[in-house]
């Protein structure tokens, strides 16, 4: 992430119309860190098969946060700029993913408790 995040002079890969699709960037930076945080959750639930307690999901929220800030502020080394918006759209990544895959998981432990 942090490579795709610092390569410099991003723009002048824009295309001169601009991007075909609107907010590309923004859309990008949430889908890099919602990829971060469901990485996360399968490497600390062992792939979906145990349940992740409230304090791991808030060290990945903090991590996610931490890093986003972190991400944001040393493109600057690289000649970006940094942007509220591409942070909100990391920070809404990271939630929206876990609040999606703890979803998956409930409804696939009471699937399972039901067939039990």
């Amino acid at each position: 992430m942090f490579g795709l995040t610092h390569i410099p002079e991003i723009d002048r890969f824009l295309p001169s119309s601009g991007w075909r699709v609107p907010h590309l960037d923004k859309m990008v930076h949430f889908v890099l860190y919602a990829g971060w945080a469901s990485l996360w959750w399968l490497a600390l639930t062992e792939g979906g098969r145990s349940r992740l307690r409230a304090s791991a999901v808030g060290w990945i929220v903090a991590g996610g946060v931490a890093w986003a800030a972190f991400d944001e502020l040393t493109q600057a080394i690289v000649g970006r700029h940094p942007s509220l918006w591409d942070l909100l759209c990391d920070i809404v990544g990271v939630g929206l993913a876990l609040v999606a895959l703890a979803a998956w998981q409930r409804r696939r432990s009471s699937r399972h408790l039901r067939s039990a």
